[in-house]
């Protein structure tokens, strides 16, 4: 099977080292829960050109000193032994070699590499034939889910909005390495009863 998956919020814990950033930032106090909105100047309560220009200037930080998710080094062990890995970030393309030596120290295996430059990852799943996204981001998980593709929507406070039928709330790597065995072993049953 071909599996397309993102890597901020999903292999990587962004939500703990950009929160701690943010916080400092902008001089506030904000936990995980706190972070309903993949927007996070509505969090904050800032502009968008504040926190754009705060993205900016510490981008090349904000994406190094990050932890891989719990059980996710593991789980894409297994997962590249039976299927094609496509890592599809919304990352700009200047940030690769950043995201290749985070990769690599993590020993987090893949297939390709792919670079959206903050695009819609859709058309990457077209072009690459991906089966099935392992996504956080609810805004991206609709519209991969629009071209047909089912979605495994990583769970996290900014993505608890209700999900039509073809998205699946998935709470950790082992429950999405059996949801991706399932799909392997041709149940899709599971796709049509939720």
């Amino acid at each position: 099977m071909k599996l397309g998956i993102d890597i901020d919020g999903v292999l990587a814990d962004v939500l703990t080292t950009w929160l701690e950033h943010l916080n400092r930032h902008f001089e506030q106090n904000k936990v995980k829960e706190d972070i309903i909105h993949y927007q996070f100047e509505k969090v904050f309560g800032v502009s968008w050109e504040e926190m754009d220009r705060f993205f900016r200037n510490n981008q090349e930080n904000l994406l190094t000193n990050l932890s891989p998710v719990e059980k996710a080094q593991e789980t894409m062990e297994e997962l590249i032994k039976e299927h094609n890995v496509f890592l599809i970030a919304a990352r700009p393309e200047e940030y690769r070699s950043i995201t290749e030596k985070w990769l690599t120290e993590h020993s987090i295996p893949y297939h390709e590499l792919i670079m959206t430059d903050f695009s819609d990852k859709s058309d990457y799943c077209l072009n690459r034939g991906v089966e099935v996204f392992v996504e956080d981001s609810l805004e991206n998980a609709l519209a991969i889910h629009a071209c047909g593709i089912p979605v495994l929507l990583f769970d996290a406070p900014y993505n608890r909005d209700p999900l039509p039928k073809g998205i699946f709330r998935q709470h950790n790597w082992r429950e999405i390495a059996r949801t991706v065995q399932e799909l392997n072993q041709g149940n899709d049953k599971l796709f049509k009863e939720r």
